[in-house]
């Protein structure tokens, strides 16, 4: 269900509690499967996504983000 999302997604909102089983539900795997100039935005947990692969694709500079929490 989160591939589909990712895939067919103009804007992706995140906004899930974080518990064991949520950790990284946005991997790498779901980041490339985002389409370009996607609009990303993370009001959740930062455990939730994989802010390394996140970053790797952000740097191809086709994709956008909007984030208000972050690892450190």
């Amino acid at each position: 269900m989160i591939d589909e999302l990712c895939e067919i997604s103009e804007v992706l909102v995140l906004c899930a509690a974080e518990n064991d089983g949520m950790r990284k539900v946005i991997g790498a795997q779901q980041i490339q499967r985002l389409e370009k100039q996607t609009v990303f935005i993370n009001v959740a947990r930062s455990a939730l996504v994989d802010y390394q692969a996140l970053a790797k694709r952000l740097e191809q500079g086709d994709l956008i983000a909007a984030l208000d929490v972050f690892d450190e």
